[in-house]
């Protein structure tokens, strides 16, 4: 699958079209249209008292975000990587995106789940950070777990490799 990187900015990551393909990169412009469209449906959805949750990286652009905080009940953000190289590299993430879009969900008071997955590579070695994260914003809700085999089908679908991570074991 092809990335097209040219309307991307240094300090927003591309992020993929999550309504009919995970992760299906498309021009930003474009993904703007088609958070138009989202948001037409979570107003809907709002409208028929229905709760809605996500799980995010919390790497989408903030104004995506903003809508998202108006409509979201519960958003289910995953701490993978907090380095800020590492995330770029691995992830493809914006790590300073990730802690500024953070900051905005806890400032909005909305509910909130971190979850890590604890991986040898990773998380692991990045303890210090995670603590210094939960400290300053004491989420009400953590999920700790080891890595686990549940995306690999989506990624299978998509024709995308997945990256293979070390469980931590007792020894």
């Amino acid at each position: 699958m092809e990335k097209n990187h040219k309307e991307e900015s240094e300090d927003v990551t591309k992020y993929g079209e999550f309504v009919t393909s995970y992760f299906a990169w498309i021009p930003t412009e474009k993904q703007k249209d088609i958070v138009k469209k989202l948001e037409k449906l979570l107003i809907e959805l709002k409208s028929e008292n229905i709760n809605m949750c996500i799980e995010t990286s919390l790497f989408a652009p903030k104004e995506m975000l903003e809508i998202a905080i108006k409509y979201i009940d519960e958003f289910i953000v995953d701490v993978k990587i907090l380095d800020k190289d590492i995330c770029k590299k691995v992830l493809g993430g914006n790590i300073n995106n990730f802690y500024q879009n953070l900051d905005e969900l806890f400032s909005k008071k909305k509910n909130i789940t971190i979850r890590i997955p604890v991986t040898k590579e990773f998380t692991f070695n990045e303890k210090e950070d995670i603590i210094n994260l939960l400290k300053k914003h004491s989420p009400k809700k953590v999920e700790i777990f080891k890595i686990h085999n549940l995306a690999e089908k989506k990624y299978d679908i998509l024709g995308m490799k997945i990256n293979k991570f070390q469980n931590i074991t007792n020894d």
